[in-house]
């Protein structure tokens, strides 16, 4: 993170800081970038840095959104737990998810992700794309058996980057955790977009049989569909 960009975030925390809690529920801003710098060291040595940026920053949102909430305000701290958690060192999004799976190791409950979940939403449909793609990022570190968070990311890259490539590569990544109907055939539009009918093809025939399996009848029915003009653009 260059000076400029750290510069800008501490004056993000610090107006929370200010403005809402004095001290009370989170560390002073020199000490919080002193851990968010190792917590980026270790991502750099074994994972995903950017990501893990990002997520820090999502957290500094949602907490300049919903810091009344304690649950919220804590996820800085739980975020930071992760440094003198050896399992949890590897910065990687996908090996993280992999190793916790299910488990609730930051002790957060389903009402905090239909929560935050609903604010991030709010941040898209108000047009702050850039905040909402941090927010779901964090959502997707704090809750990580969720798909949702990983297909708003992916649509939300698609619907305002026009970036077919871009939002693929989500799209991959998401399917090592996730092999579902929705991320196929959300493939699959980003092949259709990027003309390479075979691939489409072959992702909305995996999402089709898939659909049996998760009965999700409103997929299935747009899988077929797509399915069918692809056929007529084929002949």
């Amino acid at each position: 993170m260059g000076d400029e960009k750290q510069n800008q975030l501490s004056k993000v925390y610090n107006k929370i800081i200010e403005e809402k809690y004095g001290n009370e529920y989170l560390p002073n801003p020199l000490e919080t970038f002193q851990m968010f710098k190792k917590r980026k060291q270790l991502a750099s040595e074994h994972g995903d840095a950017e990501f893990t940026e990002r997520v820090f920053e999502g957290i500094l949102l949602f907490i300049a959104l919903d810091g009344e909430n304690e649950h919220t305000t804590s996820l800085m701290g739980k975020f930071f737990s992760l440094n003198s958690n050896p399992a949890f060192q590897d910065g990687s999004i996908e090996s993280m998810t992999k190793a916790m799976g299910e488990q609730n190791i930051f002790g957060l409950i389903e009402e905090d992700y239909v929560r935050l979940l609903g604010i991030a939403d709010f941040v898209y449909k108000n047009k702050d794309f850039d905040s909402a793609v941090r927010m779901y990022q964090a959502l997707i570190f704090f809750f990580p058996g969720t798909l949702e968070p990983w297909l708003k990311w992916g649509n939300l890259t698609y619907e305002n980057d026009f970036d077919y490539k871009k939002t693929l590569d989500i799209y991959q990544r998401c399917l090592e955790l996730f092999d579902h109907p929705a991320v196929h055939a959300s493939m699959g539009i980003c092949h259709v977009k990027g003309k390479e009918f075979d691939l489409a093809e072959a992702c909305f025939t995996k999402a089709l049989e898939l659909c049996e399996k998760f009965d999700d009848n409103e997929l299935k029915e747009m899988s077929a569909s797509m399915l069918n003009d692809l056929k007529q653009i084929k002949k």
